[in-house]
């Protein structure tokens, strides 16, 4: 256990101080050596996380807008809807960017401009959700 902690800080203290800041913004208190299971990891959860995120574009501005009214059904649940999809988008979001940063992963850096343009358009469509959703109460 002691050993374990040792290598984490000795890990932390070998990285750049763009990556201990990252890491101090995720809470992240320790990192691994990169290794493939850890990479695969990293993987699955960054393709999780934009097929959510995706899944929050494709509401917002076809089903909602275009198919739903064409089908007969329009509601005033849609921005609930959409506000839970992106509230679990912005999760997905950072525990994928967290898992990158842990794994040291390579590409760490360029996924994580990926992730925060995405996250960009999501809270601004959690924005335009909760802006309908005050607007009728």
């Amino acid at each position: 256990m002691k050993s374990d902690l040792l290598e984490a800080r000795n890990t932390l203290n070998q990285v750049s101080v763009a990556d201990k800041c990252a890491c101090k913004l995720l809470a992240i208190k320790s990192i691994k050596k990169q290794s493939r299971q850890e990479e695969d990891k990293a993987q699955r959860i960054f393709s999780i996380s934009i097929v959510i995120s995706g899944l929050r574009c494709l509401l917002s501005y076809i089903i909602f807008p275009f198919i739903l009214p064409f089908i007969g059904i329009a509601g005033n649940f849609t921005p609930y809807v959409g506000l839970i999809i992106g509230i679990v988008a912005l999760v997905f979001d950072v525990i994928g960017i967290r898992r990158f940063f842990i794994a040291q992963h390579r590409l760490r850096w360029m996924i994580s401009v990926i992730y925060v343009g995405v996250m960009t358009l999501v809270c601004i469509l959690i924005g335009i959700d909760l802006s309908n959703i005050l607007s009728k109460l």
